[in-house]
């Protein structure tokens, strides 16, 4: 096979490997949740997925595609929104039984947080409401931690309330053992990217687990505006 054929073949038949980066709480969540039926749909593709919150070099590092939350600032990257998260503010129906429910924003800046440390300036929060404008809250609290999904058990045990995206939370929403509050005020859902490096055109194995990914979470009742 020439090398001309392999590159035709590359971009036309789902095969061979895909190294995937994640976010560690999406990627353990979410992303592994769900690889194993993309395998079974395509068993000629392996993966190899790594989770870090650390950024990663694609080109360096050999990965096909990473997939990161929030704003993302490396221009040389391919790079498109898959979604974004709806990110309510909960805690446990206890938690404010004893705390009281909020009826604003502000309120909030007397009720214990839980803060995220791996989100710069993670102790205020911006909340839009389409008839009242924006409200920043400044937030503290007895416990810190850099995982979204680590934050669940602390919350549901009523140690604070938090904004936190509903895809890590939304089992426990559902069986109410936590709870949604200030629901017509909108914590700016942060968006989801799918990189993957520059030049050619992306190979089958990279499209057909992109397009999975786009169907399957469309389907979601916690991402918003999806797109790629």
């Amino acid at each position: 096979m020439t090398v001309e054929s392999e590159i035709l073949e590359e971009a036309a038949v789902p095969r061979g490997l895909v190294r995937i980066a994640s976010t560690i709480a999406f990627g353990t969540d979410q992303l592994a949740q769900i690889l194993p039926d993309f395998m079974k749909r395509y068993p000629d593709v392996e993966i190899d997925l790594c989770l870090t919150d650390d950024r990663v070099d694609l080109v360096a590092s050999s990965f096909d595609v990473a997939l990161r939350i929030g704003p993302s600032a490396d221009s040389s990257m391919r790079i498109s929104r898959l979604f974004s998260l709806r990110v309510p503010v909960v805690g446990s129906p206890e938690f404010f039984d004893k705390h009281g429910r909020p009826n604003h924003p502000s309120d909030l800046s007397k009720m214990p947080a839980l803060i995220f440390t791996h989100i710069l300036g993670a102790d205020v929060w911006h909340f839009a409401y389409p008839e009242h404008g924006t409200c920043d809250v400044q937030v503290e609290g007895p416990i810190r931690v850099n995982n979204g999904v680590a934050a669940v058990p602390a919350l549901v045990a009523g140690i604070g309330m938090t904004a936190l995206p509903e895809a890590y939370a939304w089992r426990e929403l559902k069986d109410g053992r936590l709870e949604a509050v200030l629901t017509d005020w909108t914590v700016a859902p942060p968006p989801l990217h799918v990189m993957t490096p520059p030049g050619r055109a992306r190979p089958a194995r990279v499209r057909v687990l992109i397009e999975y990914l786009r169907q399957h979470f469309t389907a979601q009742p916690w991402a918003v505006g999806i797109e790629i």
